[in-house]
């Protein structure tokens, strides 16, 4: 464990987990890359109008969180919404690698304090301020 005066900035560089999800979750045929997709309507889009096919269920307290699939592009290609909050959303992702899934982006939607950027536009952030809440 690398310490540091400021907690944000440690860093364990053991690669073995305490608790290790591919010990207890069943590794699967998935696809290599995975899209977080924070937009429930485009989900729901993808299973009505692209045929999405059913993975698998990830299982939490507040319900269930289906994993899917599509073929974009004739390429295999995961997906699942990752819930609300920073603990949902880790453990949801633990668990698609601990099934299969090796490369992830994430989409989603924020808001911006600078009025000379337009709704809809495209932010790929280079930097960010860490906010527990």
């Amino acid at each position: 464990m690398k310490k540091s005066i400021y907690p944000i900035l440690e860093f364990d560089d053991d690669r073995k987990s305490i608790i290790d999800p591919e010990e207890l979750i069943e590794k699967m045929d998935v696809p290599e890359h995975c899209v977080i997709c924070f937009f429930a309507e485009v989900i729901q889009w993808l299973i009505e109008e692209r045929g999405a096919k059913f993975l698998a269920n990830s299982k939490s307290e507040i319900g269930y969180h289906p994993l899917y699939e599509i073929d974009y592009l004739g390429k295999r290609l995961a997906f699942f919404h990752p819930g609300i909050g920073a603990p949902l959303a880790a453990s949801l992702l633990e668990e698609v690698i601990a099934r299969g899934c090796r490369k992830f982006i994430a989409v989603g939607g924020c808001g911006v304090l600078d009025k000379n950027i337009a709704v809809g536009h495209l932010m790929l952030p280079i930097s960010a301020l860490r906010d527990e809440g």
